[in-house]
């Protein structure tokens, strides 16, 4: 009887992590980063310290969305629909450990990975030298001009960039990100440039505009029509 009241626990414990998942929008992103981070750790070969620092922080900041998600849904339970400053509070100090966890967690990957994107920079010039600025503007058109004919055939005929598959904002931002990504030679300012376009992406989806879906779909479809272009008209 011990043993499966046990493993009910753990049944348990499976099932609030899917609920959670599929309940909270942010944890579904701060997934997808922890994938993302993970699939870098082997292509970037981190020492084993390394990779024991990411688990830990990456641990942390999902169990920091997880106790935030449960004591919003007490505090909804407790309260329903009545305004309260205290259940106000509680929720606001919940989303500022999330986002303490997160500023942390990115912080610590950055000085991880620094090196490891610089190194790749500097061999990037050694291989592809110039690249001419001109394209850059002519991939800006070409992804704006897709986004709007696949929104057009999808039966999508206003309101082009307020909502629909995909986010022509996330493809715009994520492109113009990509290009900064082979013009410039400085790892700073290439991370700059992906963090706007992910605060462009996180703010089509807060303001309700799009889907998650939408908004991943749209990045992913502007960085592969850069380096589709690039990898024609440059290589």
């Amino acid at each position: 009887m011990k043993s499966r009241n046990t493993l009910d626990s753990f049944n348990y414990a499976l099932q609030g992590i899917v609920e959670a998942v599929k309940r909270e929008r942010n944890l579904k992103i701060h997934l997808i980063a922890e994938v993302i981070v993970l699939l870098l750790c082997f292509i970037f070969k981190v020492t084993v310290m390394e990779f024991i620092i990411i688990l830990i922080i990456s641990a942390m900041v999902i169990t920091a969305e997880l106790i935030n998600t449960s004591i919003e849904a007490v505090i909804d339970l407790v309260c329903g629909e009545r305004y309260n400053p205290l259940a106000k509070l509680a929720k606001d100090v919940a989303a500022g450990a999330v986002f303490i966890t997160a500023i942390t967690a990115s912080i610590v990957g950055l000085f991880i990975f620094y090196d490891e994107f610089d190194n790749i920079l500097q061999k990037k010039d050694e291989v592809i030298g110039f690249l001419p600025t001109e394209l850059a503007v002519i991939s800006l058109g070409i992804v704006f001009i897709l986004t709007i004919l696949f929104k057009i055939k999808r039966g999508r005929t206003s309101s082009l960039f307020s909502g629909g598959f995909p986010s022509g904002h996330s493809a715009i931002a994520f492109a113009a990100a990509t290009i900064v990504l082979f013009l410039a030679a400085n790892t700073a300012v290439i991370l700059l440039g992906y963090l706007l376009a992910f605060m462009v992406a996180q703010s089509r989806c807060e303001g309700k505009i799009h889907t998650l879906y939408e908004v991943i779909a749209g990045g992913i479809f502007g960085v592969l029509c850069v380096i589709v272009l690039y990898q024609l008209f440059i290589f």
